[in-house]
Formats: structure tokens, sequence, C-alpha cells
């Protein structure tokens, strides 16, 4: 049988994880009404590396009530993000995670800051059907 490479939905699962490692709500897509808390996650690009392991490039943004709050939040995330070790089932080889920037939510102007994370990780292989 042919082997099938299955791309997991890492948006859905770095949400998860940040919820687990920092407590504070975390989605694809911010919720109306939103939290005083949220992580946003993000995909904005990526690729393969080899045929069995790829890249994906995400932006974390982290809001709160205050600019302050906002950055604390953020650290929290930028620090659960450096310590990833796993997608799902599969091994995160290499974290690459970036400084946080201040970027006020452009809908709101609410408190924001927002950072990149980039993730080497194994692909799921799965046999084709």
């Amino acid at each position: 049988m042919a082997e099938h490479l299955a791309f997991d939905d890492v948006e859905d699962e770095v949400a998860g994880y940040l919820f687990e490692s920092t407590g504070v709500a975390s989605g694809e897509e911010v919720p109306n009404p939103k939290p005083n808390e949220f992580h946003e996650v993000e995909q904005i690009g990526g690729g393969m590396v080899t045929p069995v392991s790829g890249r994906t490039l995400l932006l974390i943004k982290s809001h709160g009530p205050t600019k302050r709050d906002a950055g604390r939040v953020a650290r929290a995330a930028r620090t659960a993000m450096a310590r990833i070790r796993r997608l799902g089932d599969n091994p995160v080889y290499e974290v690459e995670v970036g400084a946080e920037r201040w970027s006020p939510d452009p809908d709101t102007e609410g408190p924001r800051y927002q950072f990149p994370v980039t993730l080497h990780s194994r692909v799921t292989i799965t046999q084709a059907p």
C-alpha cells in the first residue's frame, strides 16, 4: 500500500496547546464576545522540509484588557511556544520564537501584541485509501 501524508491542523493543535499551557482562551478566530485575554493563532506560511517533515510559520496574537496585560499574555505564550515538543502525535524538531511587538487590533483598537513562531515538525503518515 502507498503511504499518504496527512497535514495536521496546526492552528487548532497550537491553540489547544496554548490553552493547556497558559490557561488563556485560545483559538483560530477571536470569538464574539471576546474574552478579556485571548491567544489568536494564525498560520501565515510554511512548506515541506523533507519528505516527512515541514515548517509552519504562525503568527500568535495575544489580546488583553490593557497594554500591560496584553504584554503579559504574549510573554506567557512566547514561553509556552519555546517549550513545545509535540503537535498532536508528531514530534516538533525545532522551534523559532520571534519577539513580540505592539500591534493594536485593527478592528477594535484593543490592546494586542503579536509574535511569529516557526515550527519544524513531522507530518502524519498514513496508508493511502
